[in-house]
């Protein structure tokens, strides 16, 4: 590692064994630089480090020395809105098409809402962040509210979720650009159906079938009640009727 102030008193740069990394020592942000934003290499040696008299800084790693003006390096301010773009379900490598009216009732870019059934709790959903400088270097954070505790970072422009339960869901999204310019979130809301056995009637009618069965048991014990009784009755009856016969008899 080798460490060399920038244009400014509040800059540093510091060299790596996977880039460089400028670092602004007033509110600790960074920014990282790899090979593919121009250096000759991610390997630099250590110590290996110049400041010349014009400002330029030079790092030697193993494949060259990288030299470059730190006043001349852009940041790149701009906001670049992000778009959902598909909708793929369980292991399908394309997207949900629009025909499919009863998940996406139009285009997902426009859409507000998806509905997705019990059985297609396992889904990915892509999104596009608007930003073509150093578009590798686009990140992204999404949440699905009523599901993740908390946002999770993502380079990759694609959420995907597995065992959803039933419920709605709102899903949030945002990107940050090559420098890590964060944007407005998007959100799309999305509900996943109950299976029928889990729906408001079906419980009404658990409800009824069951108030049904109360009432055939209690039916079933006042009707044997009532027989047993009947029985009885009818035994007193015939035990009264044989005692006044033979009496009769004997007088």
């Amino acid at each position: 590692m080798c460490l060399l102030p920038g244009n400014d008193v509040s800059s540093l740069w510091l060299s790596l064994d996977k880039g460089l990394c400028q670092l602004n020592t007033t509110n600790m942000s960074y920014r990282l630089f790899a090979k593919n934003d121009g250096l000759a290499n991610d390997n630099f040696n250590t110590g290996s480090g110049l400041k010349l008299a014009n400002g330029e800084l030079l790092f030697g790693g193993i494949k060259g020395i990288t030299a470059f003006d730190p006043a001349a390096i852009s940041f790149n301010k701009a906001i670049a809105p992000i778009y959902f773009t598909g909708l793929r379900l369980s292991d399908s490598s394309s997207n949900v098409s629009t025909t499919d009216k009863h998940i996406i009732p139009e285009n997902i870019i426009n859409a507000k809402e998806i509905v997705l059934n019990y059985d297609q709790n396992v889904f990915t959903i892509t999104y596009a962040l608007l930003n073509y400088i150093r578009p590798g270097k686009n990140s992204y954070q999404y949440i699905l509210e009523g599901y993740n505790r908390s946002w999770i970072y993502t380079d990759q422009p694609a959420a995907s979720f597995t065992n959803v339960p039933p419920g709605n869901y709102v899903l949030k999204v945002k990107g940050a650009n090559n420098d890590g310019v964060w944007g407005t979130p998007i959100s799309l809301t999305l509900k996943i159906r109950p299976p029928f056995w889990q729906r408001w009637w079906a419980y009404v009618l658990y409800i009824l079938l069951a108030i049904a069965l109360i009432f055939l048991f209690t039916r079933y014990l006042f009707l044997r009640a009532v027989i047993k009784k009947k029985k009885r009755c009818i035994k007193i009856s015939s035990t009264f009727s044989l005692i006044f016969r033979t009496r009769s008899e004997h007088n």
